[in-house]
């Protein structure tokens, strides 16, 4: 993880923040076991009117997590066998209260049956999924 104090844009500040995650799953020869996160963050919301602008890249290949017991999903809905790209902007309607959007393109990997033993939830045929979600989250 890497963090800069950034920059400011009238009275608001834009700090930025990279962060990288690489996992391999040693306890299996299978293909597939490997997973990565990529992760930059522009601006924090701390009072009404400030922005941040989230961008989030990850692979988890099928054998690489056990998905039942990560934060996996990236709101995607599973949690393995998946290419995901997460945009997010936060707004700050007061110090407490962010209306966030965020948009997720997901991409399967690979399919049932391509390696021996091997069994996935999403298969590889499945067309790439485009979702868009609107929250209002309450900080306490």
């Amino acid at each position: 993880r890497l963090n800069y104090a950034g920059f400011r844009k009238g009275d608001h500040m834009f700090p930025v923040v990279f962060n990288l995650q690489v996992a391999r799953n040693l306890a299996t020869g299978l293909n597939e076991r490997d997973a990565m996160l990529a992760a930059l963050q522009v601006g924090r919301i701390t009072k009404h009117g400030d922005t941040a602008f989230h961008y989030v890249f990850s692979i988890k290949g099928a054998n690489a997590l056990i998905s039942q017991v990560t934060d996996d999903d990236l709101g995607t809905g599973t949690g393995v066998n998946i290419r995901t790209h997460h945009f997010r902007f936060d707004y700050g309607l007061s110090k407490k209260v962010t209306l966030q959007s965020l948009f997720f393109i997901q991409n399967s990997l690979r399919s049932t049956g391509q390696f021996p033993n091997f069994f996935v939830p999403v298969s590889g045929f499945v067309p790439t999924t485009y979702r868009i979600q609107e929250q209002i989250l309450f900080s306490f």
